[in-house]
């Protein structure tokens, strides 16, 4: 009998789901979002267009099976940072 796993392996994506490997070696999943996901992470940027997909980034994403702040990813290891952002600019 197969299983379904909801989370892909690491740069696969099933479901909408994404896991990869951050350079800090803490793993990152990435889960579907919705318009009412883009609608709180507009409301969480309070204008500010350069935060906007740190927010979506903050809202759809859990590091080692935590949730990700708004403020986590303003102190976030650049690199770490920079894999999640292009994370997310292959989903647009």
């Amino acid at each position: 009998m197969e299983t379904n796993n909801s989370v892909a392996t690491a740069g696969e994506k099933n479901d909408g789901v994404q896991e990869i490997i951050l350079p800090s070696g803490r793993k990152a999943v990435i889960s579907a979002f919705k318009g009412k996901h883009i609608r709180e992470a507009t409301r969480l940027a309070d204008g500010e267009s350069d935060k906007l997909v740190f927010a979506l980034i903050a809202i759809t994403t859990k590091i080692d099976g935590k949730p990700v702040l708004l403020e986590d990813m303003d102190e976030m290891d650049g690199r770490d940072a920079m894999k999640l952002t292009a994370a997310f600019s292959v989903n647009f």
